[in-house]
């Protein structure tokens, strides 16, 4: 699951640089969002924070911002989430997408006070921080409901009817 979740999260990813969208979507969320509420054990919350690492680190060979940013800002909000994930539930296409809100949104305040400690050209201003990082996160809530949640959801029904036409089909 998780690795159809990376490779959802990695064409949305190209699709973005390619389509040049209006409005920049947090490509990766759903599937580090889905990596946190994965791992229950306290013991492999190193694992996760490392995975969350990569792909931050995977993003900022793509960005225009300073190095290491994405890969800082990712693993800090795995591992300020990660206190909360006994309250959601991966199986549940409605916890995945309000903790992938959440993890939006706690990337996207992470970055921005990192922007403003690293990086003094770029403007921080009340309203940018809660129109644009708030609709961000919101957005990507959406992105997770139909391009992560959905799927899921249908390949969880397949493989329930998939069971059940093996099952009826054994017993006769």
């Amino acid at each position: 699951m998780l690795i159809l979740s990376f490779t959802l999260a990695a064409i949305i990813f190209c699709l973005q640089g390619v389509a040049c969208l209006p409005f920049s979507l947090t490509s990766f969320a759903p599937f580090l969002s889905l990596l946190i509420l994965s791992y229950p054990r306290r013991k492999d919350i190193f694992k996760m924070m490392a995975i969350s690492c990569l792909v931050g680190t995977f993003l900022d060979l793509f960005a225009d911002a300073p190095m290491g940013l994405f890969a800082l800002s990712y693993t800090l909000a795995s591992a300020l989430l990660s206190r909360f994930r006994n309250f959601f539930l991966c199986e549940k296409p409605l916890h995945l997408i309000l903790f992938t809100t959440f993890f939006s949104l706690s990337v996207s305040l992470i970055q921005i006070f990192f922007f403003f400690l690293f990086d003094r050209r770029i403007p921080i201003q009340g309203e940018w921080i809660l129109i644009d990082r708030l609709g961000v996160a919101l957005l990507d809530g959406i992105y997770a409901l139909i391009w992560h949640a959905g799927p899921f959801y249908l390949f969880q029904k397949a493989r329930r009817k998939w069971d059940l036409y093996w099952l009826k089909t054994s017993q006769t």
